[in-house]
């Protein structure tokens, strides 16, 4: 089976973002997912347990759009 990492699952969240954009007519050669894993946190997790890592790993779920 597919091993899943943070970068498949950063990955996959950019791409499902593309995809409906996509869907509402986005020109496709305007669009372009990077996933960045757990490279770009907005909330350092280490360190955290418990209820103060499960809220860091929920902000840091994220997709940012860049929009020219």
């Amino acid at each position: 089976g597919e091993t899943i990492t943070n970068w498949s699952l950063s990955g996959k969240r950019a791409s499902s973002v593309i995809v409906h954009l996509r869907s509402f007519g986005f020109a496709p050669g305007r669009l372009r997912a990077v996933g960045y894993a757990d490279t770009r946190p907005i909330i350092d997790p280490h360190g955290k347990a418990g209820k103060d890592l499960i809220n860091a790993r929920a902000r840091n779920r994220r997709v940012s759009l860049l929009i020219r």
